[in-house]
């Protein structure tokens, strides 16, 4: 794929200008694509990406973009160390028991009985925010997109007749989310990381921002009456290392005192993301048997820095496309005049009016499979109840792995109405 200059129509349909980043693809008819005409607000309208290990939820904002970052191996928590539950199998019977006779109430509360502990929480790892310094003039043509064909995701719009577009995507090769920045006018921008998690910040001269910092070593769910729900310790838990560094930028790159970068006069730039856990395995202390996190962190900005982005890209797709292509489907065409509306509206006609659209269930169905390999390339670490993608402390059922139900990943439809 080339990223070239081109002429593109914006999602809407509204308007035509000269795109800096969008390929081909976006206008020749290629129908695996979530597109809106504005911005994120919430998390489930975000676009997501990922390489299996390291993730981002981009919410594609004007003034600022915020990347919310995930690492499928930083969770509460230590090596189990003792049976919870040792006697758990003289309590079979007497469930078994119960159910004969049809006391449910009964079984229920023996089943307790084989349960264990609370399971922990899996954490989010931070926050990446591009601050732009750009005058106040409305945007136009606004374009949000994911392309799961490719695994990369697109923001543009214009603005005092000039475009500003970002594009992004989560490479498994090399092991970092890559951000590439492009305007038609030079913008100054501040980069920030930031993190739920104890942690500290600093920018250094090369153009890099670090967040070191750990996770709770002991947690309970979020339904629990306990009123400490986390507990910490700079000597225990899963430590993390994460580092952003600008590279391949016509403008200036300055490190502050705050432990932020700036950005000056840049019309092209380059942002690579990486992010190394000291988790080790299930059977080792993260603090004292964990993985040189910050060393593995640093050797992984080192190689992709090496690359070019077209370099860098051209092996995300032929790794990506090695995986995604073993599956097509084809349901039907859907006219241009519905598939070209933003895929929010789409659902909701879909829903509403009941309106024939197969290139949606056929992106439906695709979706699916582009979030699994997104979220479950890790060796010994599944994904989880909301795949790799969370942004809360104590998210929802700690974002476990619960086998007694079969967990879904819902389609993020971006949905301005409830249904």
């Amino acid at each position: 794929m080339e990223f070239k200059d081109m002429i593109f129509r914006c999602t809407a349909g509204a308007v035509v200008a000269a795109s800096l980043l969008l390929p081909e693809s976006v206008s020749a008819g290629n129908r695996l694509q979530l597109h809106y005409d504005r911005p994120a607000e919430f998390f489930e309208e975000a676009l997501v990406i990922g390489n299996g290990n390291i993730g981002a939820v981009l919410y594609g904002g004007v003034k600022e973009e915020r990347l919310s970052l995930n690492d499928i191996t930083l969770w509460t928590g230590e090596p189990e160390r003792e049976v919870s539950s040792p006697d758990a199998f003289r309590a079979i019977p007497e469930i078994r028991a119960a159910l004969d006779r049809g006391d449910y109430r009964a079984a229920d509360s023996l089943q307790r009985k084989v349960q264990g502990h609370y399971s922990e929480n899996y954490q989010p790892l931070g926050t990446l925010t591009i601050s732009y310094n750009t005058n106040s003039g409305a945007e136009e043509g606004y374009m949000r997109l994911l392309d799961i064909s490719d695994a990369v995701a697109y923001r543009s719009f214009g603005r005092e007749g000039a475009r500003v577009e970002s594009s992004y995507f989560a490479s498994a090769p090399d092991s970092v989310i890559v951000v590439r920045i492009k305007s038609e006018k030079p913008l100054t921008a501040t980069i920030r990381l930031d993190s739920q998690r104890p942690h500290e910040v600093s920018a250094s001269a090369d153009g890099c921002v670090r967040s070191a910092g750990y996770a709770a070593y002991h947690s309970y769910p979020a339904y629990t009456r306990f009123e400490e729900k986390l507990m910490y310790d700079p000597d225990r838990g899963t430590r993390f290392c994460t580092i952003v560094k600008a590279v391949d930028t016509d403008g200036a790159v300055t490190a502050n005192h705050d432990g932020s970068l700036t950005l000056m006069n840049a019309k092209d730039a380059t942002l690579l993301m990486t992010n190394a856990t000291s988790f080790n395995g299930f059977d080792r202390d993260p603090a004292k048997e964990g993985r040189d996190y910050a060393r593995l962190a640093a050797e992984r900005i080192a190689r992709a820095e090496k690359k070019s982005f077209d370099r860098l890209l051209a092996d995300h797709l032929k790794d990506y496309h090695s995986l995604f292509e073993r599956v097509s489907i084809d349901l039907g065409a859907t006219p241009d005049s519905v598939s070209s509306l933003p895929t929010d509206v789409q659902l909701k006609r879909y829903t509403d009016f009941a309106e024939v659209n197969p290139d949606l269930e056929e992106l439906y169905f695709q979706y699916g499979r582009y979030l699994l390999i997104s979220c479950s390339r890790t060796p010994g670490v599944p994904a989880n109840l909301q795949g790799l993608w969370n942004e809360y402390i104590l998210p929802p059922w700690s974002c476990n792995y619960t086998t007694n139900i079969r967990g879904c990943l819902i389609m993020n439809v971006n949905i301005r109405e409830p249904i």
